[in-house]
């Protein structure tokens, strides 16, 4: 199994958004014309780590003004603890589901609670690895097995692998190496069952 949350600390990364395939506004500031369009088509990207809010969830003042066009309707994901009611659009979750069909990694990486995670991954994209907790914690999805599974909800162009549902299995060695630095606060009657 590709251990992905290793490579987000053991090496320096920038938090590349899907704005990377489609515009120029995703590359820092610094970068040249040039050096966008050489970024933006290479084919040697193969993992695209992406924040979750306000990065493909956007947390608007007045959720019910948006409602999206019939190509690309807006879904609504379940308020956080703190009442916040975030939304995704059909056509950010279609270009994740791109990205992965040609082959390419997608990482969830969020500092949001593991119990907050669960009840919002229906709504987010299919991804090969969620990193929550401010990195603390990582789950990758595996075949459905007898634990608790996921659904997707769907969403327009969404393809039937995408929707198909899956368990989260829990990086225990990422999670044990954490858990020595930053004590199991964040883990302890936390633990996915399964």
């Amino acid at each position: 199994m590709l251990h992905i949350a290793r490579v987000l600390f053991l090496v320096l990364f920038l938090v590349v958004t899907i704005d990377l395939c489609t515009s120029e506004s995703a590359v820092a500031s610094t970068s040249s014309p040039a050096q966008v369009r050489t970024m933006a088509t290479s084919t040697d990207i193969q993992i695209v780590f992406s924040d979750v809010d306000g990065t493909l969830a956007h947390y608007p003042e007045k959720v019910d003004e948006h409602v999206g066009t019939e190509e690309n309707k807006i879904i609504r994901l379940p308020p956080s603890a703190t009442g916040m009611q975030g939304i995704i659009s059909s056509e950010t979750l279609r270009k994740c589901q791109e990205l992965r069909q040609k082959g390419k990694k997608l990482v969830l990486v969020s500092g949001m609670r593991s119990s907050t995670l669960w009840k919002r991954i229906p709504y987010l994209p299919r991804a090969d690895a969620y990193c929550c907790e401010a990195g603390g914690r990582v789950f990758y999805p595996k075949r459905v097995g007898g634990g608790p599974s996921f659904q997707l909800e769907p969403f327009d162009g969404a393809t039937e692998k995408t929707l198909e549902p899956f368990e989260l299995e829990e990086d225990k060695e990422w999670r044990q190496q954490m858990s020595k630095t930053v004590g199991l606060d964040g883990f302890v009657g936390n633990e996915l069952e399964g």
